[in-house]
């Protein structure tokens, strides 16, 4: 009889491998639980932001505002919302979990880009600018800096212990499930409790995408340390450049992203920080750059036209920190709103890619009236809104 039942159980194990492999495990009510899972864990995740924590700014141990906004408030965002509401992106994990959905959403002002960040003191550290209600000092582009990388390292720390919970509480199912399923057919109903030890697709694709965002979020805190160093009066290794262009984009951007270029990898952060009168871009990143990247930083920012694509290729394949006026998108076709979410999965472009598909048609149509281009140029320019 124990030699029939460790038959039946190597069997039975054999089974539930497959079942794993192929999703069947998951189907039905334990399908529920996985999703349980995601969405517990995301909401514990966003109350836990939205608590105080400890002051994100080196050897300081006090505790932190609730709410730092990483893009200034009055200077920028009031500038370009819609009622106090602003449309940004957002990610949604399904099942299984390597799937995601991208679509875009409202959000009042005194939630954009905000994080339990600065103690009140290091909140004064930004006052020199947002007092002024512009960027106009070297000083000031590198604290605006800081700001959008100390961001992000805590937006990516977050993914991060996501992920692990995610894993931990996964396991678990997996061995319920797995349970569950065998006891239904347990012939000598002898069975107590099942452990899967091992890794199934899901979690090795968790265990991969976590490595990944370990290893950014490494960068992130060198990046960080450097721009600190900058801060305090000492040197470090960074490069930036910064325009500012006399035209006010409807739009706030507090991204960073990687660029591979002749098989160097470079971490590049990108800010567009709008006030009244004009819009301020800067383009950074972590150590020194190649003569080859300088050259298509540059011509990135030597025209409005040259301008204008560039940011919408960060919003399009480079960051999902990007604030929009909801009547910019609004004014879009149906067609084209979806066509840019799409894009959005184009893991094949960058931000120095081009968007094929306009975003800002208003100031797309006032550069082609009032700047000089030629003729195949403004065509092309045109294409992009004719959808």
């Amino acid at each position: 009889m124990e030699n029939k039942y460790e038959k039946w159980a190597m069997e039975s194990l054999d089974e539930i491998t497959d079942k794993l492999q192929t999703g069947v495990l998951f189907d039905g009510e334990n399908e529920k639980l996985i999703k349980k899972i995601l969405f517990e864990e995301q909401v514990r995740m966003y109350n836990k932001s939205k608590k105080k924590q400890k002051c994100i700014c080196p050897n300081c141990y006090n505790e932190s505002i609730i709410k730092s906004h990483t893009i200034p408030r009055k200077m920028s965002l009031d500038i370009i919302a819609d009622n106090k509401k602003i449309i940004t992106p957002f990610f949604i994990e399904r099942y299984p979990i390597s799937n995601q959905f991208i679509g875009v959403k409202e959000m009042g002002i005194g939630e954009t880009s905000t994080f339990p960040g600065f103690c009140k003191a290091h909140e004064m550290i930004f006052q020199s600018y947002e007092k002024k209600g512009t960027i106009s000092k070297e000083e000031d582009v590198i604290k605006q800096l800081y700001r959008n990388i100390a961001y992000n390292y805590f937006l990516f720390k977050e993914r991060i212990e996501l992920s692990e919970y995610i894993e931990e509480r996964y396991r678990k199912v997996r061995n319920q499930s797995a349970y569950n399923y065998l006891k239904e057919v347990d012939p000598t109903n002898a069975l107590k409790k099942v452990i899967l030890e091992g890794n199934d697709k899901y979690i090795e694709n968790l265990i991969y995408h976590r490595t990944e965002l370990i290893d950014f979020c490494t960068k992130l805190e060198k990046y960080r340390m450097s721009l600190w160093k900058i801060i305090n009066g000492n040197n470090a290794d960074i490069t930036v450049n910064s325009v500012v262009i006399d035209m006010v984009f409807p739009v706030c951007i507090c991204g960073c992203t990687e660029i591979v270029l002749d098989n160097q990898e470079y971490l590049c952060s990108v800010d567009v920080v709008p006030n009244k009168k004009n819009t301020l871009i800067t383009i950074g990143f972590c150590g020194n750059i190649s003569s080859e990247l300088s050259n298509v930083v540059d011509t990135r920012l030597n025209h409005p036209l040259a301008m204008l694509n560039f940011i919408e290729a960060v919003m399009i394949y480079g960051t999902d920190n990007w604030y929009l006026n909801p009547k910019v998108w609004n004014a879009l076709s149906n067609e084209r709103k979806e066509r840019l979410l799409s894009e959005m999965h184009n893991l094949e472009k960058s931000i120095f890619s081009e968007s094929p598909y306009s975003i800002f048609d208003d100031i797309r149509k006032y550069i082609i009236e009032n700047i000089s281009l030629e003729k195949q140029n403004v065509e092309h320019e045109l294409s992009k809104m004719r959808i």
